[in-house]
């Protein structure tokens, strides 16, 4: 049942109720949060409301010196000690994987079901496969990276709707859509 019900989202139904979940707590008038038949930008600009004045919305690409550890046998024993889980999954399964560890329910922490539509659409587009998960935070790799700026700003929005800790390490979400098109390991976590 779970399967169908991620097969018939499309992304932008995904993110509609993520958004429309974390806006439910937010003080925006109703029609802000309503996202019903919200474009993709309609539902990030009531997204960025919230954070409305803050530099995190600056949409220029500039580098950035930040990289995430790289993910080796040395890390992958460091966080089986902390409860790591590792996914051994089928190539056009890997979207499954939270479904089979859900994590959810505490912060903005989106519900399985949304995870896995993202996670599908992000495998179809991007080739992401799950690398391990711990009770906060999926690591994943992608084997194809954004190709063009907008791509990767598109990509870093669609991150930071699923994820808002995603800009922690960077300055902006332009800066995180430069990350994007040249690293293929993307961290999602939860506080």
């Amino acid at each position: 049942m779970k399967l169908e019900q991620v097969h018939s989202l499309t992304k932008l139904d995904a993110l509609r109720h993520i958004v429309s979940a974390y806006l439910a707590y937010v003080d925006l008038p109703p029609e802000v949060k309503r996202m019903d038949d919200k474009s993709f930008e309609e539902v990030y600009a009531a997204y960025a409301r919230v954070w409305e004045g803050n530099e995190l919305l600056d949409e220029k690409q500039t580098s950035s010196s930040y990289a995430y550890p790289e993910i080796n046998a040395d890390w992958i024993e460091a966080r089986m000690e902390d409860g790591a889980l590792l996914l051994p999954m089928k190539a056009d399964e890997r979207y499954h994987a939270p479904l089979i560890v859900p994590m959810d329910g505490y912060n903005e922490c989106p519900q399985p079901l949304y995870q896995a539509a993202l996670f599908k659409h992000w495998q179809d587009e991007f080739e992401m496969m799950p690398l391990a998960v711990t009770q906060n935070t999926w690591v994943v790799r992608a084997g194809r990276l954004p190709a063009t700026d907008n791509e990767a700003l598109q990509l870093a929005k669609e991150h930071f709707m699923f994820c808002q800790y995603v800009l922690d390490s960077f300055d902006s979400v332009g800066q995180y859509a430069s990350y994007l098109k040249c690293n293929e390991i993307w961290y999602f976590w939860w506080d």
